[in-house]
C-alpha cells in the first residue's frame, strides 16, 4: 500500500491510463492524499511516473493490501469465523464508514465486517456527511492523532469544526476521553446505560439521515475507537507500549509454521 499527494479524481485517471492490473483506490484520507493498494512492483513503476507529475508516493507499511480485491479470498473464511460470535444491539448508533450506513438489528454484521477488506473506505465523505447533518465535534478515542489531522485537513481549519485527541499523559484512556468530552462542555455518564428484556430494541436504520446532530443527546461524532490489545497483557500495558512506540503486529506463520493454514497466512499475498 502508498499514500500518494493527490485527490481520488487524479488517482484513478493514473490507473486507469496505464495497464496496472492491481492497483485500486483504497482509502481516500482527504482531499490532497489517497492510499493505493496494489502489487509493489506497480506501486513502484507508479510512483516513479508521478515524480514527473509533481505528485509524491510514501510507502504504507502495511502487512496486506487492505480495503482492496486482493484480499478476498480471505472475505469468506473471516465472515465464517464471525458467524460463531453473537452480537448486541448498539445503544448508540454506530456508523459502519465503507457501508455508509449505522448498525441496527437485522444488519448481517459477519457480512458487513467481512467486506471492510475489499471495500474502499472514503474518510472525506464520512466527515463531510457527518457535517451536512449539523456535527462539528470529533473526539479521537486511541493513542494518537491521526485521525484528528486528517479530518483538520478535510474541513480546512474550519473554525466551526471542533476536533481534539483524546491521547492523555496518564495511563487511564477514560481520563483523557473525559477531559477531551469536557472540552464541549460535557460530561461522561459514570456508567455505561443498560438494556432489560422488555427494552425495546433501538432503531438506527438511516439514523444519520433521518436526524440532524440537535436531535442527539451528545452532538459529537467519535472518529475512532477500539478494544483489541495485540502484544499487550491489559489495556494499562498496550497503553505503555503506545506511548513507547511498541508494535504489536507480528506474522503468525514466522512464529508458528502451523498458522500458514489460516485464512489469510499464505493465502494472499503481501503489498
Amino acid at each position: 500500500m502508498a499514500a500518494i499527494s493527490c485527490g481520488p479524481e487524479r488517482a484513478t485517471e493514473f490507473i486507469q491510463s496505464n495497464p496496472f492490473e492491481s492497483l485500486q483506490i483504497a482509502v481516500v484520507n482527504h482531499q490532497k492524499q489517497t492510499v493505493l493498494s496494489g502489487r509493489k512492483d506497480e506501486l513502484q513503476q507508479l510512483g516513479d511516473m508521478l515524480v514527473a507529475h509533481g505528485i509524491s508516493m510514501t510507502r504504507v507499511e502495511s502487512p496486506f493490501p487492505f480495503h482492496s480485491r486482493q484480499l478476498e479470498p480471505a472475505v469468506e473464511p473471516f465472515r465464517k469465523s464471525l458467524t460463531n460470535l453473537q452480537f448486541s444491539v448498539a445503544e448508540i448508533p454506530v456508523y459502519h464508514c465503507t457501508e455508509r450506513t449505522c448498525y441496527s438489528p437485522g444488519r448481517d454484521l459477519p457480512e458487513i465486517l467481512s467486506r471492510q477488506f475489499t471495500r474502499q473506505l472514503n474518510f472525506v465523505e464520512i466527515v463531510e456527511r457527518l457535517r451536512r447533518r449539523g456535527f462539528s465535534s470529533f473526539i479521537e478515542c486511541g493513542g494518537g492523532e491521526i485521525v484528528t489531522r486528517l479530518i483538520r485537513k478535510i474541513v480546512r481549519d474550519d473554525p466551526a469544526v471542533k476536533t481534539v485527541a483524546a491521547a492523555p499523559p496518564q495511563q487511564d484512556l477514560r481520563v483523557g476521553i473525559q477531559t477531551a468530552v469536557r472540552t464541549f462542555g460535557l460530561e461522561l455518564e459514570t456508567e455505561a446505560a443498560t438494556t432489560t428484556e422488555n427494552s425495546a430494541p433501538i432503531r438506527h436504520d438511516d439514523y444519520i439521515e433521518e436526524k440532524t446532530s440537535s436531535e442527539y443527546q451528545t452532538p459529537i461524532a467519535i472518529t475512532g475507537i477500539g478494544c483489541v490489545l495485540p502484544g499487550a497483557r491489559d489495556p494499562s500495558h498496550y497503553w505503555q507500549n503506545i506511548k513507547n512506540g511498541v508494535g504489536g503486529i507480528v506474522d503468525l506463520a514466522a512464529i508458528d509454521p502451523n498458522a500458514r493454514r489460516d485464512f489469510m497466512a499464505g493465502s494472499v499475498k503481501t503489498s
